[in-house]
């Protein structure tokens, strides 16, 4: 183990990251650099070359991959030793690090020791390393040195008998001085003659090989101690020496006599004699067995590491491909639920259409006087057959906004009328418990853009939660205020029994009640709060609970004050409903039913009755065509779907004929979303009235259409 201090340059753009790995550093003994970025890194090498970098990837300015591009094609910082530090673990960016010049890796998080146990084997290598090139440059300077010198002596020869006698001593003694050096030296040294045979081998070589000199004196060194696969390539390498051409940094492999391989470094230079003629070959080498083996183990781990990737990459695409199968899955179930709740909605409407509307008919005593017992039980028929209308909105509304086809209609609107328009609608229910509501609004907005119908049923839904929950007599108040400059807060507060902390996030989940007997009683169903808060978070805004000073509840919630998109700027106002709407009875008004339920049928007609018109009836769109030429109708109710052929066919039809071009067509379904009116609307309806139908809202649209066409 070498235990030299090493500087180590830390190169990462986190700083949490490098504080850790300088602490790191530091208690290995060694002395770390820090840099934020690759620009700064290079300009501190150029100021103190490093030992050893520790350089992470993505980082601004100049990233991991530009750094290692830069010191790899520079001549003088290519042999840095570099190991990457990542978050990146995929295998693309490791294989790419790695053919920028990275001699190796760790990802994040890392483990302390392994960091600890790698920084210091590259340590060790790169140390080792360079004391066996400072060696091996040794003995070449030495070998230049002494051979100079011998030259030297040798001229001197010519100079006299006595001179070449003192000349030649002193060459003998060069050559003997050269010798020794060779022979002690700590890099193997060979040397062979012009034929290829060896005739230098330095104890630094016996060491290596376990062969001595005189085994191996006079032997070819190709052929006997070279493996096969390297033969060539080592001939040539000393041929070039004989032919007076250096070689640098040869890698080569030799056997020991016990058949052991180590891998030789080699630098040949040719050997020459007083009259500069090549004799032979000088070998210098450096064992870099270890270094060979380091990097075998780093291929390995590299190979190893790309097959276990593919697999993780393999079993991560397996992964993937589950969680969309399970995703078209679950969307698939969303999608069924969706669809039944949407069939099952159209279904309910039909028959409650029926029950509304004779409920309708008896409560308004259309056919006579009712006894109050009667009329009790005809006011307890609308209700309870409200009550479930109102249930199975919300069940539509829900499935509609989790299917994702809900969309917002963004208005104009103001607070204040939007207050006063709720609270109006409710004002018959809080007088009946005596409760009065108290609404302050505080915010420095007039208006909002917002989804009109949506924010009403936002509002209605909690006002109606408050007047559960809040006694007789006693409050509610509303109060409106600025949350930020870009959301108001509205607040709804009862005088009620209040919700403990452990059920503030639950009210909001579906069908959740606090005390189901007690909900149940006052009329809960678990969807109301679940539903309004889908509907704020649709606006962009949050809902959320927390305790009144009052004892009761205070339930708050945002709504942004712009729209992202906002498709109409005037204002909406409600439009209240109106009693004792009629038409003009002056002229005799023909309708056109076009409706297969008998019941719902049969319902329109005595709503209708009551005023002086010809009504016929048809069962489908078909029989609808076929009598329009001879009844000539001013207004046709034409039910969507029908058998034989549906009221859109119908009325795609009826709008074909130019003598029916403007005729009014009110759409009457059970089909009450915004995408079914679409199409009612792209078919040639006029208008749209849903199911359950009320008397009043059947009356309102017809005395709209007749009276027009006066």
């Amino acid at each position: 183990m070498i235990n030299k201090q090493s500087i180590i340059l830390i190169v990462d753009d986190d700083e949490a990251n490098r504080t850790v790995l300088h602490n790191a550093i530091l208690s290995m003994g060694h002395i770390p650099l820090l840099a934020e970025n690759g620009q700064s890194a290079l300009s501190m090498i150029k100021q103190q070359q490093p030992d050893l970098i520790l350089l992470d990837l993505i980082m601004p300015v100049m990233d991991g991959y530009e750094t290692l591009s830069y010191l790899k094609s520079d001549k003088t910082y290519k042999n840095i030793a570099v190991l990457l530090i990542s978050a990146k673990g995929d295998q693309d960016s490791i294989v790419k690090g790695i053919e920028h010049g990275a001699d190796d890796y760790l990802t994040k998080p890392y483990n302390p020791a392994i960091l600890k146990a790698r920084i210091s084997s590259f340590l060790e290598k790169k140390h080792l390393h360079d004391s066996e090139i400072i060696h091996a440059e040794q003995i070449k300077i030495l070998s230049e040195d002494l051979q100079k010198r011998v030259d030297g002596q040798v001229q001197e020869i010519t100079k006299g008998t006595t001179a070449t006698t003192i000349a030649t001593r002193k060459a003998e003694q060069s050559a003997s001085e050269l010798q020794t050096l060779i022979d002690t030296a700590n890099a193997p040294i060979f040397g062979i003659d012009t034929e290829g045979n060896i005739n230098e081998w330095n104890q630094a070589a016996e060491k290596l090989t376990h062969y001595i000199k005189d085994e191996v004196y006079g032997r070819d060194l190709v052929e006997e101690y070279i493996t096969e696969e390297y033969k060539d390539s080592v001939k040539d390498v000393l041929q070039d020496a004989l032919q007076g051409k250096e070689t640098s940094n040869y890698e080569f492999p030799l056997y020991s006599k016990e058949g052991s391989r180590r891998m030789i470094l080699l630098n040949a230079t040719p050997r020459r004699d007083i009259d500069g003629n090549i004799t032979g070959v000088i070998g210098i080498g450096q064992d870099i067995t270890q270094i060979d083996i380091s990097r075998k183990e780093l291929v390995k781990e590299r190979e190893s590491l790309e097959v276990k990737v593919k697999e993780r990459t393999d079993e991560l695409h397996k992964s993937l491909q589950k969680l969309k199968d399970t995703n078209l899955y679950l969307e698939s179930i969303n999608r069924h639920k969706s669809e039944f709740i949407s069939s099952m909605s159209h279904e309910l409407r039909t028959p409650l259409n029926g029950i509304i509307g004779s409920a309708d008919l008896l409560h308004e005593q259309f056919f006579g006087a009712l006894n109050p017992k009667q009329l009790s039980y005809a006011k307890l028929i609308t209700k309870s057959a409200d009550h479930l209308l109102s249930l199975i909105n919300d069940l539509l509304d829900m499935a509609k906004i989790d299917a994702g086809t809900m969309e917002l209609q963004p208005r104009k609107m103001s607070l204040a009328e939007w207050m006063e328009s709720t609270v109006e609608i409710m004002k018959t229910e809080f007088r009946k418990k005596d409760i009065k509501v108290r609404t302050r609004i505080e915010s420095s907005y007039a208006y909002i853009t917002a989804d009109h119908r949506k924010c009403n049923q936002i509002m209605l839904n909690l006002l109606s939660n408050a007047l559960k929950y809040t006694p007789e007599g006693h409050d509610i108040s509303i109060r409106i205020s600025d949350e930020n400059s870009e959301y108001i807060r509205v607040e709804v507060e009862d005088s009620g029994i209040g919700i403990e902390t452990k059920d503030f996030e639950r009210i909001f989940s579906e069908f959740y009640q606090v005390d189901r007997r007690r909900d149940e009683k006052l009329g809960g169903t678990g969807i109301g709060l679940a539903l309004t808060k889908r509907l704020i978070e649709m606006h962009g805004g949050e809902i959320w609970v927390e305790s009144a000073k009052s004892g009761g509840a205070l339930l708050i919630f945002t709504l942004p004050i712009e729209q992202k998109k906002s498709i109409h700027d005037e204002i909406e106002h409600d439009t209240p409903e109106k009693d004792g709407l009629s038409f003009d009875t002056s002229k005799q008004k023909k309708i056109l039913i076009a409706e297969d339920n008998p019941t719902n049928a049969s319902l329109i007609l005595d709503m209708l009755s009551t005023f002086k018109n010809q009504t016929v009836v048809v069962e489908n769109g078909k029989m609808a065509l076929d009598m329009l030429q001879s009844f000539k109708p001013d207004l046709v109710l034409m039910d969507v779907k029908m058998p034989v052929m549906d009221g859109l066919e119908a009325t795609q039809k009826i709008r074909e004929m130019p003598e029916f071009a403007d005729l009014p067509i009110i759409a009457i379904t059970a089909s009450v979303t915004e995408e079914s009116k679409k199409i009612q609307i792209e078919k040639g309806y006029s208008d749209h009235l849903p199911k359950p139908i009320k008397h009043s809202e059947l009356i309102q649209v017809v005395s709209k259409y007749l009276n027009n066409n006066i």
